[in-house]
């Protein structure tokens, strides 16, 4: 199991921009994986959420009959994932669908935090705001 001090979540936190996070949550149900997040209140029933993280690159291989698959590169792509969620009486939210996967950078042999960081300070969270009440 992961484990985490809070000089660490400390640490980790400090070195994102453009208001996102160290995602905790995540941190802890994926065996230590680093991600950032941000919740954007839309309005009282509606909370964007916005993840930044890696995605596995996969090329396809074609055999001589024409089928095709993925396969794993080995290499991680960074990722904004964001969606909609519908706050619910019960405090808990709801999604609908798979939200939106954006590529923001190149694909990296090893994913580093440092990166993600790095990539949050570009993210343009007006521009995705008017996308998604204009969906």
């Amino acid at each position: 199991m992961a484990k985490i001090t809070r000089a660490q979540f400390e640490k980790w936190n400090a070195q994102a921009k453009n208001g996102f996070q160290f995602d905790l949550n995540y941190f802890f149900t994926h065996s230590g994986e680093k991600t950032l997040v941000r919740h954007i209140e839309l309005d009282e029933k509606n909370v964007l959420i916005l993840e930044i993280l890696y995605f596995p690159e996969y090329e396809t291989k074609t055999n001589e009959h024409g089928c095709s698959w993925n396969v794993r590169t080995g290499r991680e792509i960074p990722n904004l994932h964001y969606q909609v969620y519908e706050k619910k009486d019960s405090g808990c939210l709801w999604g609908y669908g798979l939200g939106t996967w954006e590529p923001i950078g190149e694909a990296v042999e090893k994913k580093s935090f440092s990166l993600l960081c790095k990539l949050s300070a570009n993210i343009d969270t007006d521009a995705i705001i008017k996308k998604v009440v204009n969906a």
